[in-house]
């Protein structure tokens, strides 16, 4: 943890701005900042998958190269190994990418050498958010 990491976020703070992202959508820029700062990460996204296409339908980012993000949805989206492993993983809670890819695999995939390693993301923590539409909701840091 980093001497600028503030422990004195709340999970209310952040809830607070997921509330006012839901209803104001131009707010979720600020609330993706905020999840960020709170697991004290340089970058942070929510993305909307559609499974059954394979496309990214929403993103909202922050501290991600535009370019990355319209590559995400054009090709890394389809050799993600870790949407994949999240797919098949209990979804809904939020966890490291270690514990559902083993990291050594991951950097021997193009998606590790091309995607996450040119951004300097060589970790990430998120999950797979449902609700029974079929379309899934990563949030990630």
């Amino acid at each position: 943890m980093s001497d600028n990491h503030n422990p004195l976020i709340s999970t209310g703070t952040l809830l607070d701005q997921l509330y006012e992202a839901a209803i104001d959508p131009g707010r979720w820029q600020t609330f993706i900042g905020a999840v960020a700062k709170a697991v004290n990460a340089k970058s942070a996204l929510i993305r909307l998958i559609d499974p059954v296409c394979t496309r990214a339908t929403y993103t909202a980012a922050h501290n991600f190269d535009p370019t990355f993000l319209q590559a995400y949805t054009e090709h890394f989206i389809h050799i993600d190994p870790v949407l994949e492993a999240l797919q098949q993983a209990p979804q809904n809670i939020i966890q490291t990418s270690q514990k559902v890819v083993d990291y050594t695999q991951l950097t021997r995939t193009e998606y590790f050498n091309d995607y996450m390693r040119p951004q300097d993301n060589h970790y990430l923590i998120g999950g797979l958010l449902t609700n029974g539409s079929g379309q899934l909701l990563f949030l990630g840091a």
